[in-house]
């Protein structure tokens, strides 16, 4: 078996003052993931070493890399990492990991356990790095002492609902998982529902169990913490979920509900769907003319009431609405939905759109608009007189706007 540990300051050395002579503007962003030609010629030189099977020395350079090059990100300050490559923060774990089984798994775990908490790894990706090796390592050395070194992280940690917090608890979530000890990393969870994405694994785990009341309490203190937000579906994942229960249980007075809560200030045609399910057809029609009425006296719900007279197929609503808009944007969107039971209005709003729209825009991207839509008029029955019409309108108006003149000459 190889030794570690020959050399090891010569390679820590010759990095250093290599690193020290590096040039960069630390108030220049613009060129993110920079490459460092003293760093490239180091790991070339660690794959060489993998190459000829000197497993010895390829770690030693590598621990050099990381120890060298983290303390000078360290000393360079905060956010100097982000110009240079993520690559050099990565790579010498990745030879490291190769060289493991010829150096000595248990000198290497005790490399790691006693190097990654130092202050320089706080926050990088170096510190990601040597717990995804630690952990590596751990399953053949010391399981138990990757789980006490995240139990030690977390007493470090203030706020147990923290992202720091929850990143340690789910590297323990995660070794238990690998360990096939599905009990103990379902308890962490448990244990740790103060953090939303836990508290969402574990609902999740529970309805697919069927275990819906248990899914709901859960669910509810969540939701319950924000009823007097102005907005209560802003955590819509919560309440989506309460919709999944309720579908599942057939509760329809709160798949009623709750469906509603995610169309009422915007329409959405998966929600509207199951809303609608919810209804018995002599009771729809009612119920659709209350939304029409909810989407049409707000300004901000235009785009809904259109959404809503499509999915209804509401041809004669929906011309009616186009008209009073007068949008060529909207009308593109939603005139297939009325252009069959009413052409002649169909072709008359594009036409009253189109030359608003002219009158209001110019340039060569608006010129193609136009051109887009007169295309839409000519599938329309009559569409091709309207057309015409329209383009020797703009030919005398707008003699002019030589790129209107070329674009338009395609009709």
């Amino acid at each position: 078996m190889y030794s570690v540990g020959i050399n090891e300051n010569k390679h820590s050395m010759i990095l250093r003052k290599n690193l020290a002579s590096v040039c960069y503007d630390k108030g220049c962003h613009s060129e993110a993931g920079q490459s460092i030609d003293v760093l490239d010629q180091w790991i070339g030189e660690a794959w060489k070493y993998l190459d000829l099977k000197r497993f010895d020395e390829a770690m030693l350079i590598c621990k050099a890399i990381i120890e060298e090059y983290s303390q000078w990100l360290f000393d360079a300050g905060k956010n100097v990492s982000y110009m240079f490559s993520r690559e050099y923060q990565v790579v010498p774990f990745d030879i490291i990991a190769e060289t493991a089984e010829y150096c000595g798994k248990k000198d290497l775990f005790d490399y790691c356990l006693l190097e990654m908490k130092k202050k320089k790894y706080k926050g990088t990706f170096f510190s990601y790095c040597f717990h995804r090796l630690f952990a590596n390592l751990a399953l053949a050395v010391s399981p138990d002492a990757f789980i006490a070194l995240q139990d030690e992280l977390l007493a470090g940690i203030k706020d147990k609902s923290s992202v720091d917090a929850e990143t340690v608890l789910e590297r323990k979530i995660g070794f238990y998982e690998r360990l096939g000890k599905d009990d103990e990393a379902r308890s962490v969870l448990e244990e740790n529902i103060q953090i939303k994405s836990f508290r969402l694994k574990l609902i999740n785990i529970l309805i697919e169990a069927e275990e819906f009341s248990a899914a709901k309490e859960l669910i509810n203190e969540f939701v319950d913490v924000r009823k007097n937000d102005s907005d209560k579906y802003a955590d819509r994942i919560f309440y989506k979920l309460l919709l999944n229960v309720a579908q599942k249980e057939k509760d329809m007075p709160v798949v009623q509900k709750l469906s509603y809560g995610f169309i009422k200030n915007n329409f959405n045609d998966k929600y509207y769907n199951i809303y609608k399910s919810t209804f018995e057809p002599s009771e729809w029609g009612d119920e659709y003319k209350r939304l029409v009425f909810r989407y049409s006296r707000e300004k901000n719900l235009s785009d809904s009431l259109a959404g809503l007279l499509t999915a209804e197929n509401d041809a004669e609503r929906l011309i009616d609405y186009m008209e009073n808009r007068l949008s060529l944007h909207e009308i593109g969107k939603y005139y297939k939905v009325f252009v069959s039971v009413y052409p002649e209005r169909t072709l008359e709003l594009f036409r009253k759109a189109i030359v608003f729209y002219a009158e209001n825009n110019a340039g060569r991207s608006h010129y193609q608009k136009i051109f887009s839509e007169l295309k839409k008029m000519l599938r329309i029955k009559g569409g091709e007189k309207v057309v015409q019409c329209l383009v020797e309108h703009f030919r005398i108006h707008y003699k002019n706007r030589s790129a209107m003149m070329e674009v338009l000459g395609g009709c």
